[in-house]
């Protein structure tokens, strides 16, 4: 068995709540997400083994020794309360149950890859599909459910983009975060106030308003509100964290150094 370090911040990370708890299998590098009942899973990289709690981190129990798919694959819905979404190549499935049950629902075009849904003007989602050309990605946009697409501003290769007030926010090439605000026809740089990335790409996480932003940057925590002219640091991320989810009520980090609830002030 393993131990797994958690935090809490009930004051916007100003102080901080510290427990040791077990874990089912040594903890090193963990993903984790937060479904829409409140339950949180983690399971390590690279290995089986997947540990669920529903009382914020004070107990954990083994759910899978083999999940069917990753837990990079799931996502909660940027809008929709109480929905999840599985993507799995080029189609993605939801849930209303917590996880139990999976309906599929959307898929790319043929020959491209589903992204993660994303926040979209007027209470909406929308669906991003990718295409990897000699120049780079290609993007395209779906409003209606993935029945038409509409092609996007290429863009240099990039991490998974987020949807902040009704733009979009990505990593492109060289760790520099760049936005492609609601209808503009360009990307354009978004990384004032954050430090250049030296060890690992920045990870992205939104909060379900799609106002806030946050980035993780070699395990420095910032946010950023959409209409903000820069980066502001947050405290609280563990050492080396990899994983950033945004929640309704606050911010799940996980890293080697444990998980951080940061909890709204």
């Amino acid at each position: 068995a393993g131990v797994l370090r958690w935090r809490t911040s009930a004051d916007g990370g100003r102080t901080w709540g510290v427990r040791t708890l077990p874990a089912p299998d040594p903890v090193d590098s963990i993903t984790g997400v937060v479904m829409p009942g409140g339950r949180i899973l983690v399971e390590p990289y690279d290995a089986p083994g997947r540990s669920a709690s529903d009382d914020a981190g004070a107990t954990w129990q083994p759910v899978a020794r083999r999940a069917p798919t990753s837990l990079s694959s799931l996502r909660r819905d940027p809008q929709r309360t109480g929905r999840a979404w599985q993507l799995v190549g080029r189609c993605a499935s939801s849930s209303d149950d917590d996880g139990r049950t999976w309906q599929r629902r959307v898929c790319a075009t043929r020959g491209a890859t589903l992204l993660a849904p994303v926040a979209d003007r007027g209470g909406r989602i929308a669906w991003l599909q990718q295409r990897f050309v000699a120049a780079g990605v290609r993007l395209a946009r779906s409003r209606d459910g993935g029945r038409t697409w509409r092609r996007l501003p290429a863009l240099p290769p990039f991490i998974e983009p987020v949807g902040v007030d009704g733009g979009l926010v990505a990593v492109a090439r060289g760790g520099s975060i760049v936005r492609l605000a609601q209808g503009a026809r360009a990307w354009r740089p978004w990384s004032q106030g954050l430090p250049a990335a030296r060890r690992t790409f920045p990870r992205l996480a939104v909060r379900p308003s799609g106002r806030t932003t946050y980035a993780l940057v070699d395990g420095r925590l910032f946010q950023r509100d959409a209409r903000a002219a820069r980066w502001s640091s947050v405290a609280g991320a563990p050492p080396d964290a990899r994983t950033l989810i945004a929640t309704a009520s606050g911010l799940v980090v996980a890293g080697s150094g444990g998980i951080a609830i940061l909890e709204d002030a």
